[in-house]
């Protein structure tokens, strides 16, 4: 097959592009001029690789699904309208042109933070905007024929991801044995689900909306199904990474709407798909720990977490 992969500079994207490639199919990924390709540079001459700046020429080829990964958090003070336009207008454009160039399939990489209300935190205009994406989404998929699977992901982590992102940070804190760290009591539930576990739903899921003949829009959880509180995730981690640093849950309050419990119904995913969890936990995080430790990392002290570990 080939497949247009968006966002494939970042942690996701990156991880499937090499998957995809790997399993024989090609690749077209598509990515901002500004974008650091430092993740894709193994396999960059096995992939066509587009900028967004340029326009949609590379509709010009035959593509068979397209897979959107790229998002914008707002986390780096970006206006309302261009949240907007990066998790609205944007893949909604590319869905409309994909549709009229005949590519039938398009996977929309969501998140389980839009389980949370309305008003959670600092997230707040990205899951509006990525909930306003599902719904038009959904409805132009089912209006005009073309297969809308939007995949709701749940904690996924694994190497390569930010160093902003909470599990790398922590986990980089740890190995630089920082004295004491700051938590809150850690009873938030989570799926985590490693990002090898989630290219092969991925995987799997293109190989569904292939053979299927079913209607145009499904929905699909992707986490192991098994709820772990995230102070027995950091414990995890904190022991297995030999750690002395001393861990002060209880320290740190929640975040405002905190989502206390966040679990993948994987069924339908299981049933139609096949897919199923082949990375342990400890196997996932001694894969993070295998990462960091032969890059040599050094903490970004500038992080999203300077205020505290939450």
């Amino acid at each position: 097959m080939k497949i247009l992969i968006t966002g494939v500079t970042g942690f996701l994207g990156s991880h499937l592009a090499k998957y995809l490639i790997e399993a024989g199919h090609s690749v077209i990924g598509l990515k901002r001029k500004s974008s650091l390709t430092s993740k894709i540079d193994l396999i960059s001459d096995r992939l066509q690789l587009f900028d967004i700046e340029d326009g949609l020429e590379f509709l010009s080829f035959e593509i068979d699904a397209v897979i959107h990964t790229a998002t914008c958090y707002g986390n780096k003070g970006e206006a309302a309208s261009e949240i907007l336009s990066s998790n609205v207008i944007f893949p909604l454009t590319l869905m409309e042109k994909a549709k009229a160039k005949n590519i039938h399939t398009f996977i929309n990489a969501s998140t389980f933070f839009c389980k949370a209300a309305d008003d959670y935190g600092y997230l707040n205009k990205y899951i509006k905007s990525k909930k306003i994406f599902h719904d038009f989404a959904k409805s132009f998929g089912e209006l005009n024929e073309m297969k809308f699977i939007n995949v709701s992901l749940e904690h996924m982590y694994g190497p390569g991801d930010a160093d902003s992102k909470f599990i790398t940070d922590v986990t980089k804190r740890f190995l630089r044995h920082q004295a004491v760290m700051d938590f809150t009591p850690g009873n938030q539930i989570r799926d985590f689900v490693h990002v090898d576990d989630v290219v092969f739903a991925f995987d799997r899921i293109l190989h569904y909306a292939k053979n299927s003949v079913e209607e145009n829009y499904a929905d699909f959880e992707v986490g192991t199904g098994t709820a772990t509180s995230i102070k027995d995730f950091v414990n995890m981690i904190h022991s297995l990474s030999k750690s002395k640093t001393e861990m002060n849950f209880g320290a740190l309050s929640y975040r405002s709407s905190e989502i206390m419990y966040s679990k993948a119904n994987n069924e339908n995913l299981i049933v139609k798909t096949g897919w199923s969890s082949r990375v342990s936990m400890t196997e996932g995080i001694q894969s993070i720990l295998s990462d960091l430790t032969s890059k040599n990392t050094s903490i970004d002290k500038k992080s999203c977490f300077d205020r505290g570990i939450r």
